[in-house]
């Protein structure tokens, strides 16, 4: 069984998005990060070095950063098509946009936010500048960033570019905002965003996609090849556990 240690409102957010996608069971394990507000704290059953999320384990194999488990994942799990297998055309460009996000993409724009001046030379990326008119030319002129099939890419970039599009650090063009509605709109992530907000949880997820969810308490699991109904656990005043459910049967 594959487990995800999760933070929710984290970057783990988008592995559920892909584990969902890719429709394989999983589950999560709830750990505490440290957050940008200062609250939080590392975790010791967290076992990222940094203390970070996302970390994945599948049969005593750990790996942890967003891309490094997004080709994992797609390279093992073929089932449903993620991204190009070695060999196939246009893995180059496949293994690229995964090793983006974390290497140009997010401090660029970070480093915009927190006014932090661009050296050529010293930083290894590309001024923020640079980063958005890359993104603008590829994306004008295709649906996804692999052309026209949906690919792990899109979990990993496309995630980022809505999430930078809602925190006002991306400029936003019809390109990128027609972009991140087309992704969104996928069942995929309307049942990773309802999982993401339990803590304790049975899920079979359906194709779908869950309709109602009540907060949790510990921990949720998720197995997109059965099709049945979200259930969240949480205790009453009592101690007594109580179970709601949601989803479509």
């Amino acid at each position: 069984m594959i487990t995800l240690h999760h933070a929710p409102m984290s970057r783990s957010g988008g592995i559920l998005w892909l584990l969902e996608e890719l429709a394989i069971p999983y589950e999560t394990k709830i750990v505490n990060i440290r957050r940008a507000d200062g609250s939080g704290g590392r975790d010791a059953a967290n076992l990222h070095p940094h203390g970070k999320v996302p970390l994945l384990m599948d049969d005593g194999d750990t790996v942890f950063e967003s891309g490094a488990i997004a080709l994992y994942l797609t390279d093992k799990y073929r089932k449903v098509r993620m991204g190009p297998a070695p060999g196939e055309a246009g893995r180059g460009e496949y293994l690229s946009w995964l090793a983006y996000r974390t290497g140009v993409m997010e401090p660029a724009l970070i480093c915009r936010r927190l006014n932090i001046q661009h050296v050529y030379g010293m930083m290894g990326w590309g001024p923020a500048d640079e980063v958005e008119e890359v993104l603008e030319r590829h994306l004008a002129s295709r649906s996804y960033f692999l052309g026209e099939e949906f690919s792990a890419a899109d979990v990993i970039m496309g995630g980022a570019v809505n999430f930078m599009l809602m925190a006002k650090m991306i400029t936003e063009t019809p390109a990128l905002k027609a972009y991140a509605a087309r992704i969104t709109d996928r069942p995929a992530v309307a049942r990773a965003t309802a999982a993401g907000r339990c803590r304790t949880v049975s899920s079979m997820a359906s194709p779908a996609g869950p309709r109602r969810l009540r907060p949790p308490r510990e921990r949720w699991r998720s197995a997109s090849s059965r099709p049945t109904s979200i259930r969240c656990h949480s205790r009453n005043r009592r101690g007594r556990r109580t179970r709601s459910r949601t989803g479509s049967r």
